[in-house]
């Protein structure tokens, strides 16, 4: 497990960079997202529950190298995730449609 959270964290340069996520996290936020995301399953002890959930990890990890995902797939998932500081920004236009509505 310890190896493939590993994998994933060398990998993360080259996603933030073939995405273009420069202007919205660090490869060190991002990162950390992914760490976070990691310990959410700590509890987990069941060797079948681990190899499925890495499985389907690696998964992921494949269709974001491959370019199999969008990069509002990312950002969604990753950058603005549970505890993520990132948050987008209404523009004036937006606002003044939600304050005349």
């Amino acid at each position: 497990m310890l190896d493939f959270y590993r994998m994933v964290c060398r990998e993360v340069p080259y996603v933030v960079k073939q995405y273009s996520l420069q202007e919205l996290v660090t490869v060190q936020q991002l990162r950390s997202n992914i760490g976070e995301m990691f310990r959410k399953n700590a509890h987990v002890t069941d060797p079948k529950v681990i190899d499925i959930l890495v499985m389907k990890a690696r998964e992921e990890l494949q269709m974001a190298l491959l370019h199999h995902k969008q990069r509002h797939h990312l950002v969604t998932q990753y950058v603005s995730g549970a505890g993520s500081t990132y948050q987008a920004k209404p523009t004036t236009f937006l606002e003044s449609f939600y304050a005349s509505n």
